[in-house]
């Protein structure tokens, strides 16, 4: 009995904590909602389209299309990407997107899509996603609430699902753009790349979804070796202890669009389920993707695009987690692909096109 009355007690405090974190995010929305507002004042005569998806990386790159079918389906739409400040730059050079509007955190969302300052409201997130606010979920009673944590893997891609999330139908599909500005492509010429290298990302935001330091430092040591290519890692934080002279790290050291642009001149990548994959994938570089069970999940491929086109050549698959993949297994696969750049020509330092 008194572990009974201890839950009820502990589920009580849960709520009030979540009440107050709620409360507390109708406050903070109070500015977006009026900048949404002014907006539409500045505006007349257009429609205001809020495209809502405030985090992470490889889903917003993931999402891009979606700016292309509401230019499509809603002509006269003025277009506003609603995302946190950390992952602005994203969007920040769409020339689809006409306002961008920042917040601090998930929890601003539902206040806003309820305030309906938007004439429409495309809310890409899944239902009752956590926000990151102290007890509190994304709960949602409109667009799809069914696609949720739990089963959007059963929807499809991460467009299909979160298209669907927001009660777009059909789901949508299409392949994703990354918008690089001259600025970065300077940033990234300093930095003073090898003309051929192999771009190496090994962190998921999940890190269910990661496999081990020690078996990354002997893939890179046979990439080294083997195929005689520089490897360098992007990402927030290192995770390869190498000293060799052909290893660079610039994990820390470039903005999100400067990884972009590193991995877009790699003659080849190599990575987990992140980031750093969509980028990839964008670029239709040739990659080796790592990925173990996730959730259940033994056969989700969450991109549209070039590695959907053949996605058993580019994800290598471990029926577990991830940490349990062998790195002989790995180097194997990697082998097998090599010959994919072997055929590559070198790299050109010069800038992309705006994809």
């Amino acid at each position: 009995m008194p572990m009974i009355f201890g839950e009820l007690a502990r589920r009580a405090v849960r709520r009030v904590r979540g009440k107050v974190s709620s409360r507390a995010a109708g406050r903070e929305a109070r500015s977006v909602i009026r900048q949404i507002r002014d907006l539409k004042a500045a505006h007349p005569g257009r429609t205001l389209c809020g495209i809502l998806l405030v985090e992470h990386i490889g889903d917003i790159i993931a999402c891009e299309p979606v700016v292309g079918w509401v230019r499509e389906t809603i002509p006269d739409a003025f277009v506003v990407w609603v995302v946190r400040d950390v992952f602005r730059e994203l969007v920040d050079h769409h020339p689809g997107v006409d306002a961008i509007l920042t917040v601090s955190s998930l929890a601003l969302v539902a206040p806003v899509v309820r305030s309906a300052a938007f004439d429409v409201c495309f809310d890409l997130h899944v239902n009752r996603k956590p926000t990151g606010r102290k007890n509190l979920d994304h709960v949602k009673t409109w667009g799809d609430p069914r696609v949720d944590g739990f089963s959007y893997f059963r929807h499809g891609t991460i467009l299909r699902a979160f298209s669907t999330a927001a009660g777009i139908v059909p789901a949508l599909s299409g392949t994703s753009r990354l918008y690089v500005p001259p600025e970065v492509v300077r940033q990234v010429d300093a930095v003073g790349l090898p003309a051929r290298f192999v771009a190496i990302h090994t962190l998921s935001n999940d890190a269910a979804k990661n496999w081990t330091p020690e078996a990354w430092s002997r893939v890179v040591r046979h990439i080294l070796d083997a195929w005689r290519l520089p490897v360098v890692e992007v990402g927030l934080a290192p995770t390869i202890p190498c000293r060799d002279g052909r290893f660079v790290s610039l994990c820390g050291r470039l903005s999100v669009l400067e990884t972009a642009e590193v991995i877009r001149r790699a003659a080849f990548f190599i990575g987990v389920d992140s980031a750093g994959a969509h980028m990839a994938n964008v670029w239709r570089i040739p990659s080796l993707l790592l990925f173990g069970q996730y959730k259940g999940e033994r056969a989700w491929t969450p991109y549209e695009g070039f590695f959907a086109e053949e996605p058993d050549r580019w994800i290598l698959r471990h029926d577990g987690p991830l940490a349990g993949q062998s790195t002989e297994r790995v180097i194997e696969r990697l082998d097998r692909l090599a010959p994919v750049v072997d055929r590559l020509e070198a790299v050109r330092q010069g800038p992309p096109h705006l994809a």
